[in-house]
């Protein structure tokens, strides 16, 4: 008996121990530090690697500018339908005003008639206080959703279908919602192993779309790269290049030297850079046909509600997009065309592509900077030459180019004549990538102090302290926070208006992060395998960094109008209802044609 409850005892002492070694994962946050920093934890997805010596090589996020996902969302209950009844209250119309107060009662289990008036917000704010009231209900009806049909709303069924939830909701149950639309681009998360795989990941979701092998796993294999359709990897002196839709890989082909760092992409070419300092451009198109190419996938975006259109036009699309693979396949096999930049020094990092220029860092302090028109690919354009070895790529952000030297300066270049706006000495080496957020720049000296940079004048910002210290590395930044890591490995959350330490909290020697400045969210984990996406609690959409574009995010301030159907359900029109004045009536205003709102400048 007494052998049974020992082993029992030890049992559950294992289970425990084996449960709390699971729950505090080296590089996995715990959902009660995030909860008590503000934070939620969007996803966890566990990536394939090798059982023993596989690790995560990299991590690359992509935001598209031609994929996006509309979406409208009702909210109700709680706070939001007291302050919109409160609103409509203190309105002019009589009747609504006396259906608002009456609801108003309802809520807060008190009656209360029409002439009385006074101090009505601090009155609804303590009923509301008072009464204990469902959490705030949000629903979402996306542009992907079904209809009773069976088929897909899009943009304008969707709303249609949010404005005829609201309709029911005001005439059915005398509730009063407030919607709003958000514009979503599609984002990808990339991965790469040590073992030669590269996958492809949901951003919003964390599911697993596709993994390819390629390489050799004995190879290293660098941080991934993509745009729209092409997806970039190094494994050993090759360059790879695989479909974003499937994992397919295209073609493969072999550097004049060893790749020093992750290459870069744009619309027309993969950029490697190489330790003897050369820069190779591999073509994406097959430059003789390009042009016809381009010619015939100049289409004119079709109507959402014209199914004929836009199958005519994923067709083309389709039609041009095989035949452009298949010059691609016959053109490798045959010889590419491969273009070179010249620079002195190692290149050790990713090149930064802009529409008009490619730029890199080398270890010999020269920051160089070359041409990225198709005419031009090749030619140096300007360089600057700075006091220390550069160990960082450059930021890119309104035009500009931010450089941090090991020199202990942060330099602001013009991209377009590559004149210095102006130059900051911190006096501690830089050896990290300038951080251009909002109307500032922070950068991180080796001796971990974080500085604040006025972005316009180069000055150290008044409202922050001169220097921040022991502050290890940079994670994220959201519309008003900054998220970075601090010498012991805690996660450190300032402001970004003052410097006020917002929270801090462990991270179990966290060794996964990605430098993230296109979203909000915090892609962080363990290079065993495991990836976690984590944002503010009050972000349900991600913020869209301003290099990017912002999210656009309306809120319609027409009230519900009258589903489109064979009757209202609740009877018919009575003239003492408050709540069908003007139901059924069209929008007179005139639609605007929305263009793309992810490109940044």
């Amino acid at each position: 008996m007494k052998r049974s409850a020992l082993l029992v005892v030890l049992c559950l002492g294992i289970f425990n121990s084996g449960f709390a070694l699971a729950q505090n994962r080296p590089g996995l946050i715990n959902e009660r530090d995030a909860q008590r920093a503000g934070l939620k934890i969007q996803w966890t997805s566990a990536v394939e690697v090798a059982p023993t010596l596989g690790k995560i090589s990299g991590l690359y996020l992509h935001i598209s500018d031609k994929h996006s996902t509309t979406t409208f969302e009702i909210e109700y209950g709680g706070t939001v339908e007291v302050n919109a009844l409160v609103a409509q209250a203190k309105g002019t119309d009589a009747e609504k005003q006396k259906a608002a107060l009456a609801r108003l009662a309802v809520i807060s289990a008190r009656h209360f008639g029409q002439q009385n008036m006074e101090n009505l917000d601090e009155r609804a704010k303590s009923y509301a206080d008072q009464v204990k009231q469902p959490s705030t209900i949000r629903e979402v009806i996306s542009q992907f959703g079904y209809g009773r049909n069976g088929r897909q709303l899009g943009i304008a069924g969707a709303e249609q279908a949010a404005k005829d939830r609201q309709y029911v909701l005001q005439v059915g149950r005398g509730i009063i919602s407030t919607m709003k639309k958000f514009v979503t681009p599609k984002i990808t998360l990339y991965v790469s192993t040590s073992d030669g795989v590269v996958q492809s990941i949901d951003g919003a979701t964390g599911k697993k779309l596709w993994a390819t092998s390629i390489g050799k796993r004995e190879f290293s294999t660098s941080a991934p790269v993509a745009n729209e359709e092409f997806v970039a990897v190094t494994n050993g002196s090759a360059v790879h290049c695989l479909r974003t839709d499937t994992g397919k890989f295209i073609w493969k082909h072999t550097c004049k030297a060893a790749p020093g760092g992750p290459p870069a992409i744009s619309e027309d070419f993969i950029f490697v850079p190489l330790v003897n300092g050369f820069v190779d451009a591999f073509p994406l198109w097959d430059q003789t046909d390009r042009k016809d190419i381009v010619e015939k996938r100049k289409f004119a975006e079709p109507d959402e509600d014209k199914s004929e259109s836009r199958l005519a036009y994923e067709k083309a699309i389709k039609e041009t997009r095989l035949a452009r693979y298949g010059r691609l396949n016959r053109r490798v096999s045959k010889h590419m065309s491969i273009k070179h930049f010249v620079s002195a020094g190692a290149a050790m990092n990713r090149p930064i592509v802009t529409k008009k220029t490619t730029s890199w860092p080398t270890l010999r302090g020269h920051y160089n900077v070359g041409s990225n028109s198709r005419d031009n690919i090749g030619k140096m354009r300007y360089r600057l030459k700075t006091g220390g070895p550069i160990r960082a790529s450059g930021a890119y952000y309104k035009n500009h180019i931010f450089v941090g030297s090991t020199d202990g300066f942060v330099y602001k270049l013009d991209e377009r004549d590559g004149s210095l706006a102006w130059s900051l000495g911190l006096g501690e080496p830089i050896s990290q990538t300038p951080v251009p957020v909002g109307d500032a720049v922070y950068a991180i000296s080796d001796d971990m102090g974080l500085f604040k940079i006025d972005l316009q004048d180069g000055n150290l910002n008044a409202r922050w302290p001169a220097r921040v210290a022991d502050i290890r590395s940079f994670i994220g930044a959201s519309k008003d926070r900054l998220y970075l890591l601090n010498n012991l490995g805690q996660m450190v959350i300032l402001q970004q208006e003052t410097g006020a330490e917002v929270a801090r909290f462990s991270t179990n020697s966290q060794d996964l992060k990605l430098y993230n400045l296109k979203t909000d969210r915090l892609y962080v984990g363990s290079k065993d395998g495991t990836i976690q996406c984590i944002r503010e609690i009050n972000s349900n959409h991600p913020y869209i960094h301003s290099s990017f574009g912002d999210s656009k995010t309306t809120t319609p301030a027409k009230p519900p109008v009258k589903p489109a159907g064979e009757g209202n359900p609740f009877g018919e029109k009575k003239e003492n209802n408050p709540f069908n004045k003007g139901a059924g009536k069209k929008d007179d205003g005139k639609k605007k044609k929305e263009g793309n709102p992810f490109k940044g400048g």
